[in-house]
């Protein structure tokens, strides 16, 4: 719940801005109403170049400070991993760790066939011992309706899958997903963060832009400083905003994939050394 508000605030934020910007346009401001392109244009692009700069600098500023501060959650648990995988790789068992990832992905399959079963009224038990050879023809003659029948040769067809436990991608950052959430990558997730950014940006600089103030030729009128300050505080808050969402996503969701990392890597070591008892 905290984290859906953390982010969902800078989105409320900015509609804020926005908001009130549109209120000054048309109560503080004597603009003329004629649309003059020479004056639109160039304070669109000042608008955006500065707040989309803004934004994607101060993104990477707060997923570095997350990555380099020293008593983060985050660098202690990172800490905590490197050293369960260095233990594997100075005891070679990157082999039984493989093992242990192909075990890890037939178990997924098998709850994923299980819960899919179940959700039509199938008992796993009768499916494994009656209808994992019947054709779908024989299904209907027995009597089953169309929805469970689907489910079966789905399965029976090879069509249910999952994504699987890689153990190199435990390793390093990957584009894989899967059930475990073992998985996470990082520049897939930044460039998406940076694209979602530079939209929210480019809207704030048209509203922006839309208002046209010139404190310079207007030096005497309040309502134009009054705007030219909000220009600046908007910047200002894309720079916060940024480097908060920027350190929450390492600090955060990746910190969380850590932590499924360590407890998987805790489950294989159980697994591994029960295994030679086998």
């Amino acid at each position: 719940m905290k984290d859906n508000i953390q982010r969902a605030l800078p989105f409320a934020i900015s509609g804020l801005m926005v908001i009130t910007l549109l209120i000054i346009r048309f109560t503080v401001l004597k603009t003329n109403d004629e649309f003059a392109a020479d004056e639109f244009v160039p304070q669109l692009m000042v608008n955006l170049f500065l707040i989309v700069t803004t934004s994607i600098v101060w993104l990477n500023s707060g997923s570095e400070r997350a990555k380099a501060q020293e008593n983060s959650a985050y660098k202690s648990n990172c800490r905590l991993y490197a050293d369960h995988i260095k233990k594997i790789t100075d005891n070679e068992r990157l082999g039984v760790l493989r093992e242990f990832c192909d075990k890890k992905t037939a178990d997924m399959l098998d709850n994923k066939i299980t819960v899919m079963l179940a959700s039509v009224g199938i008992d796993r038990k009768t499916y494994d011992t009656v209808l994992k050879t019947l054709s779908a023809k024989q299904l209907k003659d027995d009597g089953y309706k169309y929805r469970q029948r689907r489910v079966i040769v789905r399965i029976n067809d090879g069509r249910v899958r999952v994504k699987p436990i890689r153990y190199m991608e435990l390793l390093s950052d990957s584009r894989a997903v899967d059930e475990y959430g073992v998985n996470y990558d990082e520049r897939a997730d930044k460039a998406v963060r940076i694209i979602f950014r530079a939209l929210r940006s480019a809207v704030t600089a048209l509203a922006l832009a839309l208002l046209a103030p010139e404190p310079a030729k207007n030096i005497a009128d309040i309502g134009a400083w009054a705007l030219f300050l909000m220009q600046v505080c908007t910047i200002v808050y894309a720079a916060f905003s940024s480097e908060r969402e920027g350190y929450a996503r390492i600090a955060h969701a990746k910190n969380k994939v850590i932590l499924r990392r360590i407890a998987f890597l805790h489950e294989f070591e159980e697994w591994a050394s029960a295994e030679p008892a086998k």
